[in-house]
């Protein structure tokens, strides 16, 4: 018992009356090493005591499957960025810039066009008007897209021809002939009457 003076210390009393708390009263039990303890509080403690370790061995257990996580995460992580790295790389390799050919490039700035003017084409619009032209020139294409362009038209349109009306052509021709015929039967006459002067002839 050589913590005695300690205690007698501690609680403001004489070495004395601990002692004697200790050693009567049947509160403490003392051991071969004069170290004294006691068991009702040894039992009263020993819930705690399993608690106690319980949660040690939990933390213990925590900070194991906390490790063992971190390192997962680190490997999955390392990896997740080795994939994409490759995927990027393949993407950089396989994708080469497309070059689009007159033609293409005149249809782009069709739809281009459509797209300023919040009116776009499906997938199968494309392809019908794409279809649609296929018969014509580039140059006839071209100007299709520049006339509906300038006159802010919403299609494109193929270029009409003018033609003249037979029926017209004829009419024409026919009012020509009898007009010639006509005039020279004028002149005929003015001659057999004597009244034709001709207008080449000085005076």
């Amino acid at each position: 018992m050589e913590d005695v003076d300690l205690l007698a210390d501690e609680f403001g009393t004489s070495d004395q009356k601990i002692q004697a708390v200790i050693t009567r009263y049947d509160l403490f039990d003392i051991d071969q090493d004069q170290q004294f303890f006691s068991p009702r509080l040894l039992i009263y403690l020993e819930p705690y005591f399993r608690m106690k370790e319980q949660r040690k061995l939990a933390g213990q257990r925590s900070a194991e499957a906390r490790k063992l996580n971190d390192r997962s995460t680190a490997v999955q992580q390392s990896k997740g960025k080795e994939k994409k790295e490759k995927e990027s790389k393949v993407k950089e390799i396989s994708v080469a810039p497309a070059v689009l050919s007159f033609r293409d490039q005149l249809f782009e700035r069709w739809f281009a066009y459509k797209r300023e003017k919040k009116n776009t084409y499906t997938e199968t619009g494309k392809k019908v008007l794409i279809d649609k032209w296929a018969n014509y020139s580039d140059i006839e294409l071209e100007k299709a897209i520049e006339r509906s362009i300038s006159n802010n038209w919403s299609g494109l349109f193929e270029e009409k021809i003018t033609q003249s009306n037979p029926l017209q052509t004829r009419g024409k021709i026919q009012a020509g002939i009898e007009n010639i015929t006509s005039a020279t039967t004028d002149l005929i006459n003015d001659i057999q009457d004597g009244n034709f002067i001709n207008p080449f002839e000085s005076y």
